[in-house]
């Protein structure tokens, strides 16, 4: 029964990571611009640089190295998230001190403070919410994302919800500008990003889980601890989700 499961859910994760659904405005895959692919041809949100972008090996093509660089695209009705939104992208920090953004505009912002992951929503009223808990690591891919649904904001890393915070379900929209890699040049972030998307509504926990195996580059999805190693504990995390007596006590559930 365990290798039926582990099969089928091998499988299943196989069609849907590649699956994005609906609801995708923005998307930047760096692979050699700075263009956004992710609004039907839209160009719109393209991404100006002030110096000449440096790009590396990504998870998917290329990535953009960020550093003391700034990129940014002027406002635009993509850029205005509504109220119930997700934003997620991959990240591999070569500095985890000080305080640096990954991406920023006036209402949403994901950032790192002294080595935590976190993010900041300001609400319609102008109050903000937020902070940052999450730790993360140096030198290596990590998948990054946050939604908001209405009523909670949720922060993943490697997907798993790391922090959480309540909303009143509005958000404050401006002319600010978007900026990858800073807070409007200030506080760069010293490391690279890909693959950043940014979606019109709220994608669901399976689908930040499913994005998150690609976080090792070329491993394949069974890497589920997001390790970057392959190893017998990817398979008892596997078993444990697919049992069907999982999170039951009886002595004859195993």
């Amino acid at each position: 029964m365990v290798k039926i499961k582990l099969l089928s859910f091998f499988l299943l994760c196989g069609l849907a990571c590649t699956a994005f659904g609906s609801g995708l405005v923005v998307e930047y895959k760096f692979d050699g611009s700075l263009m956004d692919s992710g609004s039907d041809g839209n160009t719109t949100n393209t991404l100006t640089a002030a110096a000449d972008p440096a790009y590396t090996q990504g998870l998917s093509g290329e990535a953009l190295y960020c550093n003391s660089n700034t990129f940014t695209a002027a406002d635009s009705n993509d850029l205005d998230l509504a109220s119930q939104y997700t934003i997620e992208a991959f990240i591999k920090p070569y500095l985890l001190s000080g305080i640096q953004y990954i991406l920023s505009k006036s209402s949403y912002k994901m950032g790192i403070s002294d080595g935590n992951l976190g993010v900041y929503h300001t609400q319609s009223d102008g109050t903000v919410v937020g902070g940052f808990s999450v730790p993360l690591t140096l030198n290596r891919w990590q998948h990054i994302a946050v939604t908001a649904d209405g009523s909670t904001i949720t922060l993943y890393l490697n997907g798993k919800a790391a922090s959480s915070f309540l909303y009143n379900g509005t958000i404050l929209n401006s002319t600010a500008s978007l900026s990858i890699g800073s807070i409007s040049g200030s506080n760069q972030y010293n490391g690279i990003i890909d693959e950043v998307r940014m979606f019109g509504a709220v994608k669901t926990a399976s689908y930040i889980y499913s994005r998150a195996l690609y976080s090792c580059g070329d491993l394949p999805q069974e890497d589920i601890d997001s390790d970057c190693r392959i190893t017998v504990e990817d398979f008892y995390i596997a078993a444990e989700q697919w049992l069907l007596c999982d999170g039951d006590t009886r002595t004859d559930c195993y």
